[in-house]
C-alpha cells in the first residue's frame, strides 16, 4: 500500500536583483527549500516575466538599475496581479 501524500506544485518565485551574488546565493538558497525560482536582473524583464509566465511570489531589491526601482515594479507588478505576493529588500552597501 502506498502513503497517503499529495504531490504539489512547487512554488514559483521570480527574484529581482542585479547584484550576481546576491542573486545567485537567493536562488541557490530558494532552489534547496524546493522553490522554482526564476532569476532576473531589472524590472522590465520581470514585468515581461509576470505577464508570460506563473509566479506565485515576486522577491524584488529596492535599489534595481534602468528607470524603474523595486518599489516602482512591486506596485506595477500588483496592478497586474493584485494578490501577488511581493517581497522587497534593500541590500545594505558596504561602507
Amino acid at each position: 500500500m502506498e502513503p497517503n501524500v499529495k504531490a504539489t506544485e512547487p512554488i514559483h518565485v521570480l527574484l529581482v536583483e542585479d547584484e550576481i551574488l546576491v542573486n545567485e546565493w537567493v536562488t541557490q538558497s530558494l532552489s534547496e527549500q524546493g522553490f522554482d525560482v526564476q532569476s532576473i536582473t531589472n524590472a522590465a524583464d520581470a514585468l515581461g516575466h509576470l505577464a508570460s509566465d506563473p509566479v506565485d511570489v515576486l522577491f524584488t531589491d529596492i535599489n534595481l538599475p534602468g528607470k524603474m526601482d523595486g518599489a516602482a515594479l512591486a506596485r506595477r507588478a500588483r496592478e497586474l496581479l493584485p494578490n501577488l505576493p511581493v517581497i522587497r529588500h534593500h541590500r545594505a552597501e558596504a561602507l
